[in-house]
């Protein structure tokens, strides 16, 4: 599954504000948070207006990182991550049993969302860091400082964070319920195989011991 990720970047940090606005603590700490986030967001003004050459560099470095990660992303990181989650969940933690509880499906599926955003998370923004170094680092315009390209990585890395952590969200959402679903129902599939063939075999054990009593009689 590849994740569109062709809308334009801005180099600018995320408002990560929570959802809970009517208690008055949070609203007190969203007020901070965006008196903070304004601040950063005129030093990182100022920082790409000193170094207009930048910008557009460490946007274009962001964005092609960042499509790289979302053309792999299912493959290699969430699809392997969701099948231990499901595994470790179903079979250690709490054993699926049918006819299926909504309340036990739906704590599987918060779990396994869970467990596998925070570690593919993780394994995606190494990968991604890693080429937004590599890439500034090998096209920076001539004469630019090493602290001013360090400046711009940590930018850059800080803004592919926010980006990163909205598209792995998206992906494991959706692969993470079909995962569930395909897998209760081969689980299903197979108690009911099971229970077809248990009955055969007590079928057939009533009619070798009527054999056996009618050839006894006999």
């Amino acid at each position: 599954t590849n994740t569109n990720t062709t809308e334009p970047t801005t180099i600018l940090p995320k408002d990560e504000d929570g959802d809970n606005n009517d208690d008055p603590s949070t609203t007190n700490n969203n007020i901070n948070n965006k008196h903070t986030t304004s601040i950063r967001e005129k030093l990182v003004d100022a920082f790409f207006h000193q170094h207009k050459d930048l910008k557009p560099l460490c946007e274009f470095i962001v964005d092609q990182s960042i499509k790289n990660a979302s053309i792999t992303l299912s493959h290699n990181y969430i699809r392997p991550l969701l099948d231990e989650s499901l595994t470790d969940y179903c079979t250690n933690r709490h054993p699926i049993s049918f006819p299926l509880d909504l309340d036990w499906y739906l704590d599987a599926l918060a779990y396994i969302e869970r467990t596998t955003i925070r570690t593919s998370g993780t394994m995606v923004n190494r990968v991604v860091e890693g080429q937004i170094e590599d890439g500034l680092r090998a096209l920076k315009p001539p004469g630019v400082s090493g602290e001013t390209i360090d400046m711009a990585i940590s930018l850059s890395v800080r803004y592919a964070r926010s980006k990163c952590k909205v598209m792995v969200g998206s992906v494991v959402k959706v692969e993470a319920k079909r995962k569930l679903d395909a897998k209760l129902q081969t689980m299903e599939k197979k108690m009911k195989l099971a229970g077809g063939v248990a009955g055969v075999v007590e079928k057939l054990s009533g009619v070798e011991k009527e054999v056996v009593v009618g050839s006894s009689g006999a």
